[in-house]
């Protein structure tokens, strides 16, 4: 029981730098969307 919760938290852990570098790249993107509209 105890070795399949590390199972899939080392699961989750592979699959979390990729979000958060798809989550980053968004945040940019929107930010310099934003940065470019004349005020």
């Amino acid at each position: 029981m105890r070795q399949r919760i590390q199972r899939e938290k080392a699961q989750r852990n592979e699959r979390l730098p990729l979000f958060g570098i798809t989550a980053g790249t968004l945040a940019i993107a929107i930010g310099a969307g934003l940065l470019s509209i004349p005020h």
